[in-house]
């Protein structure tokens, strides 16, 4: 993990003297969409090094808009193109500012549910209080700043390394995007965090990591994978945030299926008695 965004988070605890951290991921679960993607699409578009790319890029849209692929399909193609170097070569002077850009668009396009919890968790009485950190595998460049709109004290995130002359190389750090479990459990061992009383937001299998270790783990419009998964947790809560039904929450049953419940069997009481009414929500 990058040593200097593990540093901001060890001075944030000392600063702000708490010994708790609730996390969230980013992608499916606060933007509706996924970081890197945008970012990728926005770099084929503007810097003439990358719009080669381009068409192969439009073509999967149109494939994803009419159903012909998923999300994950279109999502794995700009991993895939990260993998193989992308970024690779590209002066980062260049990149920062389009990111910038990506990032604000992004805003646009949250989930209620997900939006409403961390406003509610900047307004929290002292003795809740704790660290909000992002744990996301976008890239720092694009996260920051897409994160800094939501209160977060800490964001973790992927980091892609440059040389002397502000270029980027092959070189990557992507604990934060596949190894988030690791992250917290390396947290815990150097700051002495325990994460009975955290909250942590997920929508992948990528974040099973974090649902083992927090005491309120919650799935935001699950990818099948974790759907599977939360079926033999019932510990984990699951909210399905959508324009058609609004926000719905359940939790699995003994028999393997779901049932609908309220909002404090997910979230702590603190937080769940000051959650507001939201279409399609079960009181």
């Amino acid at each position: 993990m990058d040593a200097v965004q593990l540093d901001i988070l060890n001075h944030k605890l000392q600063e702000r003297k708490v010994n708790k951290i609730d996390v969230f991921d980013i992608d499916g679960t606060l933007f509706k969409g996924r970081l890197l993607l945008n970012l990728i699409y926005a770099l084929c578009s503007k810097l003439p090094e990358r719009r080669y790319l381009l068409p192969l890029l439009q073509d999967r849209y149109e494939f994803w808009r009419y159903g012909a692929i998923s999300t994950h399909d279109l999502f794995e193609i700009a991993v895939k193109m990260a993998d193989e170097g992308f970024f690779e070569g590209l002066d980062r002077r260049e990149v920062e500012p389009i990111a910038v850009e990506v990032a604000l668009n992004c805003r646009r396009v949250v989930y209620p549910f997900t939006s409403t919890l961390l406003k509610l968790m900047s307004e929290r009485e002292a003795q809740h209080q704790g660290l909000v950190v992002a744990i996301t595998g976008a890239p720092i460049e694009v996260a920051k700043v897409f994160c800094a709109g939501y209160g977060f004290d800490v964001v973790l995130s992927v980091f892609y390394d440059v040389d002397r002359n502000q270029r980027y190389t092959a070189k990557r750090d992507l604990d934060a995007g596949i190894y988030k479990g690791k992250v917290l459990e390396f947290i815990s061992v150097a700051s002495g965090i325990r994460y009975q009383d955290s909250i942590g937001i997920g929508d992948s299998e990528a974040d099973i990591g974090i649902f083992e270790r927090v005491g309120y783990p919650i799935g935001i419009n699950p990818t099948s994978g974790l759907l599977k998964y939360i079926r033999s947790n019932r510990r984990i809560g699951f909210v399905s945030d959508s324009e058609k039904k609004g926000v719905q929450m359940f939790r699995a049953t003994q028999e393997g299926g779901f049932e609908e419940v309220v909002v404090n069997a997910i979230l702590p009481t603190h937080l769940a008695e000051k959650f507001p009414r939201m279409p399609g929500m079960r009181y």
